[in-house]
């Protein structure tokens, strides 16, 4: 009790300096540095109508005041952890990691800094390549939306024509392929294992009667192309009479068909094999082609369900999905 009650007095004395020092000297370094991290005091929790305590009061009070002493359009924190570090707290902890939650979020963030053109220079490309990539499944929704609102607009004029065309196509793709969207239908040419050539017939991966398909993109003589191969073989093996389709599509263009027929047989691909060699389908614009190999999942309505996704997670997340289903019915 002791130690405690030497606690608090400490604590308190810590309190006082700081709040006489943002009071003496508000515009000084060290006051907005104390005063950016100061957490603000909570008010107890008002009773709800059945008289019960409200359990979220605290935390929605919180996020609320989360930024009540730091001025976001102020650079003084620029060339300093500190301003990243008060940013990644409200987006990583105290906000849903769902994209439309996130987008508010980075909204609220950037349209505070956007008054000073140092911190907003600073923090719109530090939020845009956090989403370009996200460690979430999903989240990629966030850079589609920072890059229309932003990138694809007069409020970024500092960046090259070059980077903002490069930003907004990935943005223009990506949303194509954004979970919970239906997946392009695209008609591209069926390959023949008989013949060991590629047809004019035309097939979609809409056409598949699947309970769940895989879109599989890959590129010819890729060696990370081979690899994901070899490990959806075995996959698929297991998986094809539980309702599982793949349905690969190659990005060889006309030039590079029978380098990709080489890589057909020498793997032995036993699931469906397509091409767009002339590009009429635009399958690898569609379906946001530009690093392979990748592997989308896809419900038997052709909703994504999975993207950004590795062989590894297949069974989880079909098993996931499948327990979810249940659950809703």
């Amino acid at each position: 009790k002791k130690l405690e009650k030497q606690k608090a007095d400490v604590t308190e004395e810590v309190k006082k300096f700081q709040e006489n020092l943002i009071k003496k000297h508000p515009d000084s370094y060290a006051a907005k540095l104390v005063a950016a991290f100061l957490e603000p005091d909570i008010p107890e929790a008002p009773l709800l109508p059945d008289g019960t305590r409200d359990e979220q009061f605290t935390f929605r009070y919180y996020k609320a005041h989360f930024w009540d002493n730091f001025d976001l359009s102020d650079d003084l924190f620029v060339n300093t952890p500190y301003l990243l570090q008060k940013v990644n707290r409200y987006i990583n902890d105290l906000t849903q990691q769902s994209p439309d939650s996130l987008i508010a979020a980075v909204d609220f963030i950037l349209e505070r800094a956007e008054k000073n053109e140092a911190v907003f220079k600073f923090l719109l490309p530090y939020l845009v390549n956090k989403y370009y990539k996200p460690e979430i499944m999903g989240l990629d929704k966030v850079f589609v939306h920072i890059a229309n609102k932003y990138y694809a607009t007069d409020r970024v004029d500092w960046i090259s024509d070059e980077s903002r065309k490069k930003i907004t196509d990935d943005a223009y793709m990506n949303n194509l392929v954004l979970l919970g969207r239906t997946a392009p239908d695209v008609k591209v040419q069926l390959y023949d294992p008989a013949s060991e050539e590629f047809t004019t017939e035309l097939l979609s991966p809409h056409d598949v009667d699947a309970e769940f398909t895989i879109i599989f993109l890959w590129k010819p003589g890729c060696g990370y192309c081979k690899t994901m191969t070899e490990k959806l073989i075995p996959f698929y093996e297991e998986w094809k009479d539980k309702g599982v389709e793949i349905f690969s599509i190659t990005s060889a263009n006309h030039m590079d068909l029978p380098k990709a027929i080489k890589d057909i047989k020498n793997k032995k691909m036993p699931w469906i094999i397509t091409a767009d060699p002339y590009s009429r389908a635009r399958a690898m614009i569609n379906y946001y082609g530009t690093s392979l190999p990748r592997l989308y999942l896809l419900d038997k309505d052709k909703k994504i369900i999975a993207n950004r996704i590795g062989v590894e997670q297949l069974p989880i997340v079909i098993e996931e999905y499948k327990k979810n289903q249940v659950v809703d019915k």
